[in-house]
């Protein structure tokens, strides 16, 4: 029964990403030919609208550039 166990474990190999989670060999060559396909595809990013919390983020920073634009502008004039 042990021998069977070890076998098990040596073929399941555990990776850790750059975040520190694991993952298993297998789901990352799934997850690598998805990337693939994704890259194949044409480059249709900058079209797509940020969702949720980065547009929030996003929308912040951009009002805040606007704001200092105008300050600096009333200070140099």
């Amino acid at each position: 029964m042990m021998m069977s166990k070890e076998v098990v474990k040596k073929r399941r190999r555990v990776v850790m990403n750059k975040h520190h989670q694991k993952i298993h060999r297998v789901l990352m060559a799934r997850r690598m030919q998805k990337n693939r396909q994704v890259l194949s595809l044409p480059p249709r990013f900058p079209q797509q609208q940020p969702k949720g919390h980065t547009a929030k983020v996003l929308s912040l920073i951009r009002i805040g550039v606007q704001h200092s634009l105008l300050y600096m502008k009333e200070v140099v004039l």
